[in-house]
């Protein structure tokens, strides 16, 4: 009987050590993984304030799939691919969406904010936006032009990696704020900041609002001196009839 009690004993010891060992081999694997990113290239914050909890609820679920994503030179990545379908079976819950200009509700609503802020913090790193789609209204949690809406099956964000060099892609909630960034192995020869111009569209009627047309341009800069004016897109929200109160 102790022969086994000493065995089961030193079994314990070696499971013990073996999961030290591993604990310190996931640290270590972290601490490189950190270090082979070290430069943040461009990042993005919206708030959740006001957010409801099942839409706070599908937030943290994509995010938890498209955190850590790394992306290598030439390479793309889709919004839908990384997250997957929004279902039932897969946790998320009926939330607030913005479809044909109404709010209503649909599974998986909300990660279109993240979509958003993804694709703003990758306009910054400078990564080449390959298909984004506007809301069909304007949304409160980023300006005009800068919004990314996405839908399974028709309606993606890609962005692909034209860099040069192995990015990575950390999406996080910190409180009530949203954060995307794009991480890198060096630094960028140009910095870029979004500028957008705006125009009003008259009204088709006394019974319609303005509508607006919206273009966003992307500046380069070297040493802080502008060196091109990269046009993004044209967002157009047409003149609507005004809602009865």
């Amino acid at each position: 009987m102790r022969l086994r009690t000493a065995s089961v004993v030193i079994v314990a010891l070696v499971a013990a050590v073996g999961l030290g060992s591993a604990a310190r081999s996931d640290s270590l694997g972290q601490v490189a993984q950190e270090q082979s990113f070290p430069v943040d290239l461009g990042s993005f914050s919206t708030t959740l304030l006001g957010s409801l909890a099942a839409r706070t609820h599908n937030i943290r679920l994509a995010v938890a799939a498209l955190d850590s994503g790394v992306l290598e030179p030439g390479a793309e990545l889709s919004f839908n691919q990384r997250v997957g379908p929004r279902t039932l079976e897969r946790g998320y819950q009926m939330a607030p969406v913005i479809l044909r200009e109404q709010r209503q509700l649909q599974l998986g609503g909300g990660i279109c904010q993240i979509a958003s802020t993804m694709f703003s913090a990758a306009l910054i790193a400078g990564l080449t936006p390959v298909e984004r789609w506007r809301h069909s209204s304007p949304v409160d949690y980023v300006a005009l032009g800068e919004d990314a809406t996405i839908a399974w099956g028709y309606k993606d964000l890609k962005l692909r990696n034209d860099s040069g060099q192995t990015l990575r892609l950390r999406v996080e909630i910190i409180g009530t704020t949203l954060l995307a960034r794009i991480e890198g192995e060096s630094t960028n020869e140009r910095s870029y900041e979004l500028v957008t111009e705006q125009r009003d569209i008259p009204a088709a009627s006394d019974a319609n609002l303005p509508g607006r047309e919206v273009a966003l341009y992307r500046v380069h800069s070297v040493d802080g001196q502008e060196v091109e004016r990269e046009f993004v897109h044209r967002d157009l929200y047409p003149s609507a009839r005004i809602k009865s109160p």
